[in-house]
């Protein structure tokens, strides 16, 4: 097997890297971590907020998780942007 896919087990145990849970990735890019972490996902999956003008699309919107809503309305006060609503199933 490739080392690549096994570079975070460590003694026959999962150790990740740290990632934050808000990170501008460029000037019209930021990034949100989903807060769901698992076996597939690992830290968790990553939501996008993309664009530069007066609004911003959401990319992948996550499961919902309630510190995710929180980080994502942090994450569009970081850009100067406001939202009326944020709606999940």
């Amino acid at each position: 097997m490739s080392d690549k896919l096994t570079s975070h087990f460590k003694d026959g145990k999962q150790v990740l890297p740290n990632v934050p849970p808000l990170q501008k990735v460029s000037d019209s890019v930021y990034a949100v971590l989903g807060m769901n972490p698992g076996p597939f996902s690992l830290t968790g999956t990553n939501t996008y907020l993309v664009g530069t003008g007066e609004k911003r699309i959401l990319i992948d919107t996550g499961e919902g998780q309630p510190a995710y809503i929180g980080n994502l309305k942090q994450a569009l006060k970081n850009i100067g942007k406001l939202y009326n609503y944020i709606i999940y199933i």
